[in-house]
């Protein structure tokens, strides 16, 4: 028998899937036709790599907000 369970990283990204597409903003994205969660996944990538760039962060450096913000336009592009 062998023992399998989450790292602590992994569980934080169950965690932060879980917030995220139990949010009301979340709801009302996916309450958008396609076109339109299109133009917001596109949109939010693009703060998100201007804020990187702004900060000279590397990727694992970037804000929470920006975290949120790509996990929230994967979740719009996987939904699609």
């Amino acid at each position: 028998m062998t023992l399998v369970r989450l790292t602590e990283t992994g569980q934080d990204a169950v965690e932060a899937r879980t917030r995220i597409s139990e949010s009301d903003v979340v709801r009302g994205i996916l309450a958008l036709d396609a076109t339109d969660q299109t133009t917001l996944a596109e949109l939010l990538e693009r703060v998100v790599a201007s804020q990187s760039e702004q900060d000279g962060a590397a990727a694992s450096d970037v804000s929470d907000e920006s975290e949120l913000a790509a996990i929230a336009a994967r979740e719009v592009q996987a939904n699609r």
